[in-house]
């Protein structure tokens, strides 16, 4: 019986190695996609300018920086539910210079996978994925990001959204699911 199970548990972990299909999409028990889609719109149009001041660290260096101001903006959001696709305006700034300006279009078949964490915490993985993991910063007031990471054959491989509340931002990122997985999205679980 054990040599059983066991074998049953490595032929589990095998099938479960090898790459998952997306998940079934959802009963109809909850809101449509359209619904969740406008829902997603609204929120991340009444978010408006989103700012903070962060101060930063380099243990091996031993030299610290800051207060610099910082912000982001998603503005004019509008989605299209019969193409599973998001646009909208995307400007952020960085010490009061303009460090992206421009439209962005995603597809949310291509969401791989999606997260809420600390604007602080972000921040400082994405240092680490540039090779400064050294590099450690902090933020305030708190913000949170709500990260989108694409499949590896998309060219930006993640973007981000920010807000103020916490629970605003978890609740996005069920929206975000939900639409997601009614798109056919989803090739990790989430």
């Amino acid at each position: 019986m054990i040599r059983v199970i066991t074998l049953a548990l490595f032929l589990g972990l095998i099938a479960s190695a090898q790459d998952a299909p997306p998940p079934p999409k959802p009963a109809d028990d909850g809101p449509s996609l359209e619904v969740t889609m406008k829902f997603i719109e609204d929120k991340l149009n009444a978010q408006g300018n989103v700012s903070w001041v962060y101060t930063w660290q380099n243990s091996i260096a031993q030299t610290t920086g800051g207060p610099v101001p910082a912000s982001e903006e998603a503005a004019n959001a509008t989605s299209d539910p019969k193409a599973c696709t998001l646009r909208l305006h995307f400007k952020a700034t960085d010490n009061a210079k303009v460090t992206e300006d421009a439209d962005f279009l995603t597809s949310l078949k291509d969401v791989e996978k999606i997260q809420v964490m600390s604007l602080q915490e972000r921040t400082n993985l994405l240092w680490a994925k540039r090779g400064h993991p050294e590099i450690t910063v902090a933020a305030s007031p708190a913000v949170w990001a709500l990260v989108l990471s694409f499949t590896k054959d998309k060219k930006d491989g993640e973007v981000d959204f920010k807000f103020f509340d916490e629970e605003l931002s978890h609740r996005m990122a069920k929206a975000m699911l939900r639409a997601v997985e009614l798109c056919g999205g989803g090739k990790e679980p989430f």
